[in-house]
């Protein structure tokens, strides 16, 4: 999971960058409390997803199920955030 910092409304969770649905939205993702930014600068308040489903604020699908996922070193680049990525938590790079 690439990320780019750690959550301001939690205070646990890491911001990682999520892509939903085919689109290839990107979306900032707190991995403990669901909170989103549409953008890795994580302006203003975030927003939460509409429950039960977790589902995305700009495509209103799910984004803890398929095609929702991480986003590759690929798709970071396609979305040119690369210089607002922190680490590869997975890779430890």
């Amino acid at each position: 999971m690439y990320y780019v910092g750690t959550c301001r409304c939690c205070g646990q969770g890491l911001l990682g960058i999520r892509i939903c649905c085919e689109d290839e939205i990107g979306l900032i993702l707190c991995e403990e409390c669901e909170a989103i930014w549409l953008h890795p600068t994580c302006p203003g308040s975030p927003l939460f997803p509409q429950q039960p489903d977790s589902a995305c604020p700009r495509c209103n699908r799910p984004i803890w199920q398929p095609p929702a996922h991480w986003a590759t070193q690929a798709e970071v680049d396609r979305l040119d955030w690369n210089e607002y990525v922190l680490s590869d938590w997975e890779n430890g790079s």
